[in-house]
């Protein structure tokens, strides 16, 4: 019963890290101002400045890795990976390109 909550929870937990990445892509998001929706860049936003290293983890999560997973394919350790997703080391352009290779996408993601 319990590993079912997990995989449910894990379910949860990929699909709306999907959604994160989804509208990170494209770089907008909708903020409710007063009665009135407004586009916002998402630079400009203090959510973005306070969740911006999430992006990582977002794109592991879409390409189903686990950190462990990440890890082996980058040859980057996986506590060094974590530190990444938690905001707690700076992103390079080297490192941003071998994420970017190991997960099928374009190293100026990660570049925020």
């Amino acid at each position: 019963m319990n590993e079912e909550r997990g995989g449910r929870a894990d379910r949860r937990e990929r699909f709306f890290w999907k959604k994160v990445i989804l509208s990170l892509e494209k770089g907008w998001f909708c903020n409710i101002l007063s009665v009135m929706e407004k586009l916002v860049n998402i630079n400009d936003t203090d959510w973005w400045q306070e969740n911006k290293h999430r992006v990582l983890a977002g794109a592991r999560l879409k390409a189903g890795l686990t950190q462990k997973q990440l890890a082996d394919k980058t040859g980057i350790r996986q506590s060094v990976i974590s530190e990444y997703e938690n905001g707690k080391r700076r992103m390079t352009m080297k490192m941003a390109r071998k994420f970017a290779s190991a997960l099928h996408t374009f190293p100026e993601k990660f570049m925020v």
